[in-house]
């Protein structure tokens, strides 16, 4: 894979090599391509937002379904400068539109796992934390947002965004070595299946398995581990070693896993690199890139992601990774 430095948005990043127009960029969507070619500018007209959603740390964006109606909503902390969730809605794609004032605020003492956000069923869900307890919390009515489970995890790990299995449709949660699922009705956890000492960082697909990368909470190496959602059997399936750096983040892509794992040793960071792997079956994975990060940037650097199209976009404060299926 050919690191290449993007510059322009106005057709650089065109899919099929046959485009030569300037003009044309087959794969963006919401981005004035025209007026400002260098640069990513949302909207032909951009406006700002109004209202007091503006202060309150919004992490997530998404839609949902309130009593019948479709509106964008957004997660952060609520008006009173706390740590509890707090949901704002707007119409649906009105872009002319404000912020509506603050909807609803979870549940009293816990607080809003930032990125946890997720659309299930046509109803917006989030994970929500206090100590060792997590709770599931769904808002499908106006002002209010109700817990639909809970479940006990190690204190104070990541808590990777819930994944909905493709196969079975159920909406599953790793919280440290806790397994939650969740299928509209019935929520259950279990805590006897993935290792102690690990923490879940990211989930995922591979095949019918739900694919769980793990870092260690010391040193170690990064593992992902296989298990076929089956709770009746007290087993992994598989586990497949992801090497010494920080695994943050898996992805599957036409039946591969993508892997990002960031630096390593603890966040001193002593290598400043992104290592990208891929794993299609059998007892490793494959690395495919290694890239250095600047000495002058920040030595404690996290990796967002998007997935759009079957294709995968990875950035930190420095880079961006473009990655399909072709590897």
């Amino acid at each position: 894979m050919k690191t290449v430095l993007q510059t322009r948005f106005d057709g650089g990043i065109a899919e099929d090599i046959r485009t030569t127009n300037t003009n044309e960029c087959e794969i963006s969507t919401g981005f004035d391509l025209y007026t400002n070619p260098h640069k990513a500018i949302h909207y032909r007209d951009q406006l700002a937002e109004t209202g007091s959603v503006n202060s309150n740390q919004i992490t997530d964006v998404g839609m949902t379904t309130v009593v019948g109606t479709s509106y964008m909503v957004a997660f952060g902390y609520d008006t009173g400068a706390t740590t509890l969730p707090a949901s704002y809605i707007r119409t649906a794609y009105d872009f002319n539109g404000a912020w509506s004032s603050q909807q609803a605020v979870g549940i009293a003492s816990y607080s809003y796992c930032k990125g946890t956000y997720i659309q299930y069923l046509g109803v917006s869900y989030i994970l929500s934390v206090n100590s060792t307890t997590y709770k599931l919390q769904s808002y499908t009515v106006a002002g209010t947002m109700t817990v639909v489970g809970t479940f006990t995890a190690t204190a104070g790990v990541d808590v990777p965004r819930p994944y909905i299995h493709p196969d079975d449709k159920i909406l599953y949660m790793v919280v440290g070595n806790t397994i939650a699922k969740y299928d509209g009705t019935t929520f259950s956890s279990i805590s006897t299946i993935l290792p102690t000492g690990y923490k879940a960082t990211s989930i995922s697909h591979f095949g019918g398995y739900l694919a769980i990368l793990m870092a260690p909470n010391l040193t170690g190496e990064t593992i992902m581990y296989l298990w076929g959602r089956d709770t009746g059997l007290n087993t992994l399936q598989g586990s497949v070693p992801m090497g010494s750096y920080i695994g943050q983040s898996i992805s599957n892509i036409d039946g591969y896993i993508i892997c990002i794992s960031r630096g390593d040793n603890l966040g001193i960071f002593s290598e400043k690199k992104i290592e990208v792997r891929t794993y299609s079956g059998g007892d490793n994975a494959q690395i495919i890139k290694q890239i250095s990060i600047p000495s002058a940037s920040t030595s404690n650097y996290n990796i967002v992601s998007s997935k759009k199209d079957n294709k995968l976009y990875r950035g930190c404060d420095v880079c961006l990774i473009f990655r399909g299926r072709n590897i």
